[in-house]
């Protein structure tokens, strides 16, 4: 069977969320889906690193907010990322397959630094074209390993609700280099 996640066993200890949020956003697209530069990057880093080593240290290293509607199925530029769900918004992450091989997705708009949109690599697909393959919904304080290369989504039952997460991503990474490239410390 295919592995699209696996919960690792990896707390953090309480952060200072007004060491972290910035208004700084690195990754928009849509009016839902928003990832912000971390104010104190040290501070952070230390933080995790007392928790979890990575042989390959990530590429990017965010804090990510679901409003809205969620996000529609995609596939990220990333391979594979290490969420923690601070607050997860009773949220579930589902995990697609197309239903035809040869369906073709569409590309979306990213929102850029100076305010403006323009199209991404990152594609988009119909929900009519795809059927569920699994899927998961995490607890506060609970990390899982993504395969951000296959089909993925987040569908909110509640849109008043902002599901927010910290991101350690790597774009050469698959979901299981991921596993063997992380050591985690636990106190």
């Amino acid at each position: 069977m295919k592995k699209y996640f696996q919960k690792i066993d990896f707390t953090l200890p309480p952060v200072d969320m007004s060491r972290i949020k910035t208004d700084r956003v690195t990754e928009g697209y849509g009016t839902q889906f928003r990832s912000y530069e971390i104010a104190d990057k040290e501070y952070f880093t230390d933080v995790y690193s007392k928790r979890i080593k990575f042989n390959v240290p990530p590429d990017i290293v965010n804090y990510t907010c679901i409003t809205d509607n969620g996000a529609t199925p995609h596939v990220d530029q990333v391979k594979a990322v290490i969420n923690y769900y601070i607050n997860p918004g009773h949220c579930v992450t589902a995990f697609w397959e197309p239903k035809d091989p040869n369906y073709t997705p569409s590309k979306m708009l990213q929102l850029q630094s100076d305010g403006s949109w323009k199209e991404s690599a990152i594609v988009e697909y119909e929900m009519n074209q795809l059927r569920l393959a699994s899927y998961l919904r995490a607890l506060p304080n609970e990390a899982y390993v993504l395969s951000t290369q296959d089909i993925h989504s987040v569908i909110k039952p509640q849109i008043s609700t902002t599901r927010e997460f910290f991101r350690w991503m790597w774009f050469d990474l698959t979901i299981d280099e991921v596993l063997e490239n992380i050591t985690l410390i636990n106190n």
